[in-house]
């Protein structure tokens, strides 16, 4: 019984030393989780990645078949403009010409719009400068007829005129 007793002891004294050290032993099974979320993360990355990579390729697979598609559209595109009748290449060229000359025709109406739009501006800008103009005229004669009163007052007062205030 006290060897058993005593056996108990030890491993209860183990036991504690174990949980409240900081010997060597501790400090690698922080290190060892830590490492391990750091790999789980990583795992979690990794598979994240390889569905990316095969979007990728389905993506590339999708644009090569793609661009197969276009080129013969393409081909067939520029065997059937040869095959055009002479009438119809006549045509065409005609349906260009048009909608070249649609599209300068847009151009200048907004040019004249552009121009009509200014020159109404720059008519307003005058109109306003005429008028600055003119009230610049009267406040320069109300100005004049101003001074000619105060010389006159100052006349009458050199004069020893005595003016009642009201």
């Amino acid at each position: 019984m006290r060897a058993e007793h005593l056996r108990v002891l030890d491993q209860l004294r183990a036991s504690h030393a174990l949980e409240h050290s900081s010997s060597k032993v501790a400090e690698l099974t922080n290190k060892l989780s830590a490492q391990e979320i750091t790999v789980k993360h990583l795992q979690d990355r990794l598979k994240e990645m390889q569905g990316v990579k095969e979007a990728l390729v389905i993506s590339r697979t999708r644009e090569d078949a793609l661009q197969k598609q276009l080129t013969g559209l393409l081909k067939e595109l520029k065997e059937a403009k040869e095959a055009q009748s002479p009438e119809v290449k006549l045509l065409c060229g005609l349906e260009r010409k048009i909608v070249n000359m649609e599209l300068r025709h847009q151009h200048r109406e907004k040019e004249l719009q552009q121009v009509v739009v200014g020159s109404w501006q720059t008519s307003e800008a005058e109109s306003w400068k005429r008028l600055a103009q003119d009230k610049s005229r009267e406040l320069e004669a109300f100005r004049l007829e101003l001074d000619s009163i105060l010389d006159i007052l100052r006349h009458l007062q050199r004069l020893g005129v005595v003016l009642p205030h009201s």
